[in-house]
Order: C-alpha cells, then structure tokens, then sequence
C-alpha cells in the first residue's frame, strides 16, 4: 500500500490527472481525514463544470448537469462545511516564530508560499517541515519578493526536493536567482521581478539547462535596449504559451518562435506602478 507521500509523488508528476487526486481522496478518507471528501467533491465538482462548458443546452437536448442543479448547490455548501485553512495551517506545525510567509491552499494541500523580507534559511526551514506532511508535499508555486541570501545558502535553497518539485517560481534579483540560473529545475512557470536585467543575466536566463521546458515567463523588470529582440529572437522559448513583460507587440508577433504564444505587453511606466506597489504593500505589512 502507497504511503500518502508517495501518492502526493504521483500527482506532482502529473497534477492535472485526476485520477491521481481521486486516489489520494479515498487513501484520505480511509484513514479518516475530512480532507479526502473536499478533494473527491471538488473532482465532481470540476466534472460538472466541464459537462457544463464542453455540452451546449439547447431546446431539444437541455443541461443535465448544470451549476444550478440542487446537487451542485449542495456539494458547494459541503465543500464550504470543509474548508478550514487555519486549522490546515495549525496541522503542519510550522515554527510560530515563521510570520514572514503566506500558504495559498487548494483541494485542501497548499499549492502555493510566499516569502516577504525572508532569508533563504527561512525558506529552507519551511520547506523542509512541509516536506514530512502530505498537504506540504503539493506545494507547487513559490514567490521569494525580498529574500536576503548568501551565495551558500542560497545553494542550499536551489538544490532542496521542495524547490525542485517547484512548477512556478516568482523571485527577484540576488544569489537565489544566480543559482537556479545553473541548476536543474520543474519549472514551467517563471517571474523575475523588480530590478534591472544586465546583459549577462539574460545571457544566462537564455543559457538556463530548464528554459525549453517553460510555458509561461512574466519579466517585470526593466531591459535595456535590444533585450526585447535577443528574447523574441531565442527558438528555445518555442514551448512557451504566455510571454508578459515590457516588449513592444511588434517585435513578439514577428518571431518564429512565439507563434503559440500570448502576449501581455506592459509600457515602462505600468512595471514602476507594479513595483510602487509591490513597494508599498511591503512597508504597509511592518
């Protein structure tokens, strides 16, 4: 019999097989936990709402299932019954001490952290005592605004299975960024945010051993002249689905090698806005 970590394992190579998540529902429920009845409701939940989207009602041929059915409203209701993210929070016993990160939860598991004025020593310690408990397990998105490192540390960071398992990563410019510019990586979603990209940062952002393999990349920062082209003009973003940053449309539309791709086009003074109030929310939280 898998342990729960085990099937949490599973999922993350595949989360968005549904059939992983419902095995871990029913291992959850036979071992007592509530948590496995929110996951098994929100996987019929999410089936009624394709129903609903991929078969058109008509006349004839009305809507089954529908968001509006008595049973829907009922499983909504359930789903709200269980939902209890500060419980969750208190049973990953994570340090009291830790004040400086916020968990986003899905499905019950937290699928996202975010560090404000943390060290990469903090980061690693919440990492790792998420690591032993299935709900930490999941955790998939990570978002480092004003993480301090050392060149050590941050090494550390890059290399734990908790920053590995990583499928989306926000973090601005220092050591953490340097390191995983050379590591291995999951990541299929990448920002950078908040400072100005030198000439051997993008060289070493095109050079990086996991770029082919990103489907979304968010550059909120600032790139000097002729940056824009040498991005468009790099064939291995060809997997990419969404590129935001501050580009003009023209030069993106004209590469071969985003013609799958959208675009999020942002004029220079829209990225002083974000980082404003990026700025802002960070002094308003000390």
């Amino acid at each position: 019999m898998e342990s729960l970590l085990e099937l949490c394992d599973n999922i993350l190579a595949s989360p968005d097989e549904e059939d992983r998540w419902l095995v871990l529902g029913d291992a959850l429920l036979d071992r007592g936990e509530p948590r496995g009845e929110l996951i098994l409701l929100t996987s019929a939940e999410a089936v009624r709402l394709r129903v609903r989207c991929q078969a058109p009602a008509s006349a004839e041929k009305p809507r089954v299932l529908h968001l509006g059915s008595l049973e829907s409203v009922v499983q909504r209701m359930r789903i709200a019954e269980l939902t209890d993210e500060a419980s969750w929070t208190r049973a990953l016993r994570l340090a009291p001490s830790q004040t400086n990160w916020r968990i986003g939860w899905h499905r019950g598991a937290v699928e996202r952290l975010s560090f404000d004025e943390a060290s990469a020593v903090d980061v690693v310690e919440v990492l790792h005592q998420l690591e032993g408990h299935w709900a930490g397990r999941l955790c998939q998105r990570l978002r480092l605004a004003d993480v301090a490192s050392a060149h050590g540390a941050a090494k550390t960071l890059v290399q734990h299975a908790g920053f590995r398992r990583l499928r989306a990563l926000s973090v601005g410019d220092g050591p953490i960024l340097e390191e995983l510019l050379v590591s291995a990586s999951n990541v299929r979603e990448l920002e950078l945010h908040s400072f100005v990209m030198s000439e051997s940062q993008l060289q070493r952002l095109l050079d990086a051993p996991w770029l082919d393999q990103l489907h979304a990349l968010t550059l909120a920062v600032e790139l000097p002249p002729g940056h824009a082209e040498r991005v468009a003009d790099c064939p291995r973003l060809r997997n990419l689905r969404r590129l935001d940053g501050p580009f003009k449309r023209e030069i993106l539309e004209s590469s071969p090698h985003l013609s799958n791709c959208r675009f999020c086009v942002w004029m220079p003074s829209l990225l002083k806005c974000r980082q404003a109030r990026r700025t802002s929310r960070m002094l308003a939280a000390v």
